[in-house]
C-alpha cells in the first residue's frame, strides 16, 4: 500500500475507534475486509487532497533519493532567504530590486562590504 493509503487507513481507523467507543461495541471499520477502508478513503477524499499527498510523497522521494534533489534541497533555502530579504528590504530602503538583491547576497554571505547600509530604523 502507498503512504497515502496508510495515512487514510490510520485516520479512518482512529475515527472509527472513537465512534465505536462512544456508541458501544460493534465491528470496527475494515475488521472483516481491509479493502473497505481503502474504498471509503477513495470515496470520501477529495481529488485535491489525493493530489497533495501524491505530490508531497514524490517531492520527498525526489529530495531524499535523487542527487539533483539533494543539491536543490540545499540551494532552495538559501535562494529563498536571499529573495525574501531583497523583497522586504528593497521597498523599505527605497532601493531597486537589483540593489536589494545585492545587499541580501552580501549580507547572507557575511561579506559585508558596507557599500549598501540600511538607513531606516526597524
Amino acid at each position: 500500500r502507498t503512504e497515502m493509503a496508510r495515512r487514510g487507513l490510520d485516520i479512518l481507523q482512529a475515527s472509527q475507534r472513537q465512534r465505536a467507543s462512544s456508541s458501544g461495541p460493534g465491528t470496527a471499520l475494515g475488521e472483516n475486509d481491509p479493502n473497505e477502508i481503502i474504498e471509503i478513503h477513495h470515496q470520501n477524499m477529495p481529488g485535491l487532497m489525493d493530489t497533495m499527498f501524491r505530490f508531497s510523497d514524490r517531492a520527498r522521494t525526489f529530495f531524499r533519493h535523487n542527487e539533483v534533489g539533494r543539491g536543490l534541497s540545499v540551494v532552495f533555502p538559501f535562494a529563498s532567504l536571499i529573495l525574501v530579504g531583497a523583497i522586504v528590504v528593497g521597498p523599505l530602503e527605497e532601493w531597486t530590486f537589483l540593489e536589494a538583491l545585492y545587499f541580501s547576497v552580501v549580507s547572507l554571505s557575511t561579506v559585508g562590504f558596507g557599500d549598501y547600509v540600511p538607513t531606516q530604523n526597524a
